[in-house]
């Protein structure tokens, strides 16, 4: 079950900081721009880890026009987007986007550990299994103008044909399905097929669905090696990402990537692999 933080902390809002940093404070990316046909390269501000994934509004070319930037906390290009040009000014999306994020998986995976990771920062080794479905609600700043507040619904990982109505009704209006498992439990890996299906069936196929094999930190009892993982992402055509919740690995790369495949559906733009 999902518990509040302790001491009333709040959660985690990846906003930007409003402080001017240093020269010093800046990284060089590059990234490709579709406009001029040739690879960029600009300066993006060091962040703490909290405001991981970001994004940001470069501004180049004759005639001038504009690109948001994806960055993840490898300061890696996540994705990106052209800015629309309208009348004469240009101008980025704005506004709030409000979406839906089922979190499945068999019992023991990491659920709770994932959303209390991105919510509140936080992990427990100690297991808790969920018996109803726990709802929490995260704002993530894309760009100054637009923010994007997710409803992470956490649904429960028993197996029993009353979980089959509890699913249909979670997942119905879903945009966004994060499917768990567990690297040192090949059993897990083997009920995300029934689960894809379900999503596929109550959500419908506009949902985006990914993957996430947690506890790579415990390398000596793993029983899905990293091509068997591949071999499974091949079979269910769903991108996996290998993550330590516990530690806190590729976490941040898989947000930015979901995050990029949610605002895409709204504002256009495209999300690298």
């Amino acid at each position: 079950m999902l518990e509040a933080p302790p001491n009333n902390q709040p959660a985690v809002t990846t906003n930007f900081d409003s402080t001017n940093p240093a020269p010093e404070d800046f990284k060089t990316i590059s990234t490709d721009c579709k406009i001029c046909n040739k690879s960029i390269e600009c300066q993006v501000p060091i962040k703490k880890r909290e405001h991981y994934p970001f994004s940001f509004v470069f501004y180049h070319g004759r005639p001038v026009h504009a690109i948001i930037i994806y960055i993840d906390a490898n300061y890696a290009v996540r994705g990106s987007e052209i800015i629309k040009e309208i009348g004469g000014q240009v101008r980025g999306p704005s506004g709030v986007l409000a979406k839906k994020c089922v979190v499945a998986g068999d019992w023991g995976v990491g659920k709770t550990s994932l959303i209390q990771r991105i919510a509140y920062d936080q992990f427990q080794d100690s297991y808790d299994p969920s018996i109803t479905i726990g709802i929490q609600e995260c704002e993530f700043a894309l760009s100054e103008d637009l923010s994007m507040k997710i409803q992470f619904w956490e649904v429960t990982g028993q197996h029993s044909s009353a979980n089959i109505q509890l699913r249909k009704k979670s997942f119905a209006g879903a945009d966004l399905a994060l499917v768990l498992c567990d690297v040192t439990r090949q059993s897990t890996f083997d009920y995300l097929n029934e689960l894809v299906d379900d999503i596929n069936t109550f959500a419908g196929r506009q949902c985006a669905i990914f993957a996430i094999a947690n506890k790579i930190d415990q390398a000596d009892a793993r029983q899905v090696s990293p091509e068997g993982v591949l071999e499974y992402q091949r079979k269910l055509n769903v991108p996996f990402f290998e993550v330590s919740l516990k530690e806190r690995l590729n976490l941040d790369d898989s947000l930015a990537r979901w995050l990029c495949e949610l605002q895409k559906k709204d504002v256009g733009g495209s999300c690298s692999t």
